[in-house]
């Protein structure tokens, strides 16, 4: 899912533009004194303080092979029993607990950037690091006095700064993605239907953001019914807001598969799109969906295969159906380029 990066470059700029040829332009010279070119009097420049890097208090890394995480239980809301769920990382008070998450997924989660964006196919990034099954390690620190939970990622750079050695910079590249666009004569998508608890159980508390950055409780369950294997994700992003949702259903060994996008906002489905059928293998490039649509709210999206056939000819079809499409574009991306990284943490 989408994480959001502030562009401070992008900002400054804009900021500088606004002022026209109103803005002094600066210089600096010996003795840190800058001189304005224009009318503004000459200023002594102040030394900038310092900020200290956040970091925890205390951390333990340890390697772990992917299949043995030690996941933690959770209680299922709907019935108040213990049920064990997959976090990748949780905060309990001032714990920050790590179960197993790759090298690769540490760097992204420090850089608040989804792990992707460290292709090795586009960026400067160790080939070795995408062996993210051997490359695995859980982490127990714990945060200071007074910090909160959206720091994590601050004091988690810092720690691999400190025991990986990790030194990186970003940088923003163009992209080929798709747009999810309108058709011409309008969409026919369908009015969202209400949605309660009672669809899915059980509920547990989510650890993964929607495209708007909340992190919402989620329910994700399998069934069998006959010849058919129901699969049910839904999200709440909001105390008793229930949606959105994506039930997919396969029938038989004929694979004709019929996938619910229920509640779903247009750049939630955009990113559903990606997520679910352009990038379903592990060794395909990685392809971006933005919604370029201009549709507001929530609707219900329906998407049918005969064959199980996954493939942008099935999209492209199944969403003209509902006056939808997909366009080839452009899109800046922000990545981070790594410089240097160890491939194990110093001891503890």
């Amino acid at each position: 899912m989408a994480i959001r990066t502030t562009h401070g470059w992008n900002i400054a700029n804009r900021l500088l533009l606004a002022g026209g040829a109103a803005i002094a332009l600066t210089a600096p010279i010996a003795g840190g004194i800058f001189i304005a070119i224009g009318s503004a009097p000459s200023i002594h420049a102040q030394p900038t303080p310092s900020i200290p890097k956040l970091r925890f208090e205390a951390a333990s890394i340890k390697p772990i092979a992917a299949g043995s995480e030690n996941y933690p239980t959770s209680i299922d809301t709907s019935t108040g029993k213990p049920a064990t769920v997959r976090y990748t990382w949780r905060v309990s008070g001032l714990r920050y607990s790590n179960y197993g998450t790759s090298l690769k997924d540490l760097v992204a989660q420090a850089y608040r950037i989804q792990a992707y964006r460290l292709n090795p196919g586009m960026f400067v990034t160790p080939d070795w690091l995408n062996d993210e099954a051997r490359y695995r390690f859980a982490i127990q620190a714990v945060m200071p006095k007074g910090s909160a939970e959206a720091q994590v990622p601050d004091m988690l750079k810092t720690l691999l700064e400190e025991r990986f050695h990790l030194a990186a910079h970003r940088s923003t590249v163009q992209q080929p993605a798709y747009a999810l666009v309108l058709a011409r004569n309008g969409h026919s998508l369908n009015k969202p239907r209400d949605l309660d608890h009672s669809i899915c159980a059980p509920w547990l508390n989510g650890d993964f953001p929607l495209p708007d950055g909340t992190v919402p409780r989620v329910c994700d369950t399998t069934r069998t019914i006959g010849d058919r294997v129901v699969h049910t994700r839904v999200y709440e992003v909001s105390p008793g807001a229930v949606g959105p949702m994506l039930r997919t259903t396969y029938r038989g060994e004929s694979l004709e598969t019929h996938y619910e996008f229920f509640r779903t906002t247009m750049a939630n489905l955009a990113q559903s799109l990606a997520e679910e059928f352009l990038n379903a293998g592990p060794n395909q490039p990685v392809v971006k969906v933005v919604d370029r649509t201009g549709i507001p709210g929530a609707w219900d999206v329906i998407l049918d295969s005969t064959t199980g056939d996954a493939t942008l000819s099935f999209l492209s079809a199944s969403l003209a159906k509902q006056g939808l499409r997909l366009e080839r574009t452009t899109i800046p991306l922000e990545t981070v380029v790594i410089d240097k990284l160890d491939r194990m943490p110093t001891e503890n």
